[in-house]
């Protein structure tokens, strides 16, 4: 008869007996931010609350932003002057690269091939290869270039210059200034649309949001924002520009279309930068003074949560991440690992163990060395006993790495429900194989 085991951890443990093998997709939500006092990044778990792990990055670090593929997170560091390149996955520093004064904010092209880096205390970009971590070139913009966001070709950069109050339009494969646009005194946010014909800006240092046109060059509307807009961030059906305001130690809500501000909410002492989950339901915003990451509804403009961080927390994104789903297929004998079709693919390397908290982190991993089946005809007659050594393995290097006690402890205790576990469905195996004619 066939049966159906699940172990219910929390972690996309399925159990599909007939066949032996679950592949699909798993998704990690993270929110990382920086910590400029303690120079480090802390991993933050959206549903949980709970402070996941906590890297070096170094003196000052600032922003975080990820790659397309959410597999390497960039964090700029303005009292270093200088990029940490960290594998969003494992959770390690990859590698520091050198880029210009204060540098403030990285930006990644759309295949992840080249990261910019925005340096307002030398009013220029530094162009870096990812893959092999070197300075391609480091070209001026204009003053204060604060920060970068690359056209969905990947063959252009904006620049938003702060000190210059324009917008300078990189090309990228010449490597030169082609255009400049108006920009905002101070500006420290530059969101375009999808249609990518019009963009969202601050202009701090006047009170103001801009709406420009990047096909003519002309601002399209300026909304009045008192209290020093710093961040602000799109709904994804671009409906709601949330603004923080940063003297005024609130957030503000802009409706789009009548352009008008809508509602406000009150948060701590500074609060700085902003982020948005992919849905669009909550908010991040980091506030400096308090320690804490805010955590708003956008349902009502409430807040819902806080989380202490890191001392003087600054940069704020989230991460979200899917991939294929590597399971372990048992048979007779052999434990094998597929991700989807033929198998075998997605294999752990033998100099990278695997580890099960990486389902959790955006890699996809699942345990599929529990999908036993419960009689010895459910396996096709085979009698042979299963090898459960891949398993044991997985699981072996699931508390590695740097992280909180607390999490630690969860894990240790995770892995101890999990070994139970397999000794229950290996004794119920071991009595089918025995009753078996």
């Amino acid at each position: 008869m066939q049966q159906r085991w699940a172990l219910g951890l929390g972690l996309c443990l399925s159990v599909l007996l007939g066949s032996g093998r679950w592949c699909g997709q798993v998704s990690a939500d993270e929110v990382w931010v920086t910590s400029m006092e303690a120079g480090t990044v802390q991993v933050i778990d959206p549903a949980a609350l709970q402070v996941l792990a906590t890297l070096p990055a170094d003196m000052g670090a600032h922003t975080v932003t990820f790659s397309p593929d959410a597999t390497l997170a960039f964090v700029a560091n303005v009292d270093a002057n200088n990029v940490t390149i960290i594998d969003a996955v494992h959770k390690r520093v990859l590698g520091r690269v050198a880029a210009g004064t204060r540098a403030h904010h990285v930006a990644v092209s759309p295949d992840g091939r080249l990261a910019v880096v925005s340096n307002p205390g030398s009013g220029d970009i530094t162009l870096i290869n990812v893959a092999t971590q070197t300075v391609l070139q480091t070209l001026r913009t204009g003053r204060g270039a604060m920060l970068g966001v690359f056209t969905p070709t990947g063959q252009q950069v904006y620049i938003a210059n702060a000190g210059d109050a324009t917008v300078a339009l990189v090309d990228v494969a010449a490597r030169r200034v082609v255009r400049t646009l108006p920009g905002g005194q101070g500006t420290t946010a530059f969101a375009p649309i999808a249609t990518w014909h019009q963009a969202w800006l601050t202009g701090p240092d006047e009170d103001k949001v801009i709406l420009l046109d990047l096909v003519t060059g002309v601002p399209v509307a300026t909304i009045s924002v008192p209290g020093e807009p710093h961040s602000l961030v799109l709904s994804p059906d671009e409906q709601w520009a949330y603004v923080v305001q940063r003297r005024l130690n609130q957030l503000t809500v802009i409706d789009t279309a009548a352009r008008t501000l809508h509602k406000t909410v009150s948060l701590g002492p500074r609060p700085d930068m902003l982020a948005i989950n992919p849905t669009g339901t909550a908010l991040y915003v980091t506030v400096r003074d308090e320690a804490k990451l805010y955590v708003v509804s956008t349902t009502d403009l409430t807040v819902t949560a806080t989380v202490s961080t890191g001392p003087d927390p600054h940069g704020v994104a989230y991460r979200h991440a899917s991939a294929p789903v590597t399971v372990a297929r048992a048979r007779a004998g052999e434990m094998s690992w597929e991700t989807g079709s033929p198998a075998s693919q997605g294999a752990p390397s033998p100099d990278q163990p695997p580890m099960m908290g990486q389902g959790m982190m955006g890699q996809g991993m699942c345990c599929g060395g529990c999908m036993l089946p419960a009689t010895a005809a459910s396996m096709g007659g085979q009698g042979d006993p299963l090898d459960l050594r891949g398993m044991l393995g997985l699981m072996g290097g699931m508390e590695a790495g740097p992280m909180e006690p607390k999490v630690r402890g969860q894990l240790l205790q995770m892995r101890g429900e999990m070994l139970k576990a397999i000794g229950d469905i290996m004794i119920k195996h071991g009595q089918a194989l025995q009753a078996a004619p």
